[in-house]
């Protein structure tokens, strides 16, 4: 009877470890995927963005040197 009193709650929490453990994992791994891919998908959006603004500094570039040099000589 001792025995059956120990081993009983042993057996339960492993069974119930044994199931739970890998459906936790499980769960756990898809939302870290899907974390990842929406991180990627933000990186990549955002790297297209930075590129897009570096095109456009870049292509309307202008010398302020000249206009800002003037404007305490008059």
């Amino acid at each position: 009877m001792e025995w059956q009193q120990l081993i009983t709650p042993v057996v339960v929490s492993g069974i119930v470890t044994g199931i739970l453990a890998p459906l936790l994992f499980h769960f756990l791994k898809r939302r870290d995927e899907s974390q990842k891919r929406t991180f990627d998908v933000r990186y990549a959006e955002f790297n297209k963005y930075l590129s897009t603004l570096e095109e456009i500094a870049r292509s309307i570039r202008v010398n302020f040197d000249a206009p800002m040099s003037q404007i305490g000589k008059d």
